[in-house]
């Protein structure tokens, strides 16, 4: 399985927003609306000038199959439908880590909603460690998780 980053371009921000708007993307973010492509593109922006800001799409050979990015030592990705469940969590947390020391960053914090168990399971098999929940409505929202680099 050859899977690897790159940064991503503005050739990217389209697919971006396709995958972002899965449905399963989309119940596992905290914002669960569609994106519409107008606010989608403001936010690319965004990112792209804010120096804590890093973003890669995960590649399956030449096929971009996901995002990954740190905003502020906080880690966010997502996957495409089709390539969830293969082990490509693990290799691209990888990848993302060694990215992460080299940008110089010694902790990655992690955002998991309490209903989304494969994401769950994934940061806890590469290396996060649960700090606590956050309460939405006097209910369990989502865990908190980190990993010292």
């Amino acid at each position: 399985m050859r899977i690897s980053l790159r940064p991503v371009t503005q050739k990217d921000w389209m697919s971006i927003l396709e995958m972002r708007n899965e449905p399963q993307v989309r119940s596992a973010c905290h914002d669960t609306s569609l994106i519409i492509y107008e606010t989608h593109i403001e936010y690319m922006k965004k990112l792209d000038g804010n120096p804590d800001a890093h973003q890669w799409v995960i590649c399956f050979g030449d096929e971009v199959i996901g995002h990954v990015k740190i905003i502020a030592g906080e880690l966010g990705y997502m996957l495409k439908k089709g390539f969830r469940g293969k082990g490509i969590g693990v290799k691209f947390h990888e990848l993302v880590f060694l990215q992460a020391k080299k940008l110089g960053i010694k902790k990655l914090r992690d955002t998991i909603k309490v209903n989304n168990n494969a994401s769950l399971k994934l940061a806890l098999k590469t290396g996060f460690v649960s700090k606590g929940l956050i309460y939405k409505d006097g209910k369990p929202y989502a865990y908190v998780l980190e990993k010292i680099l």
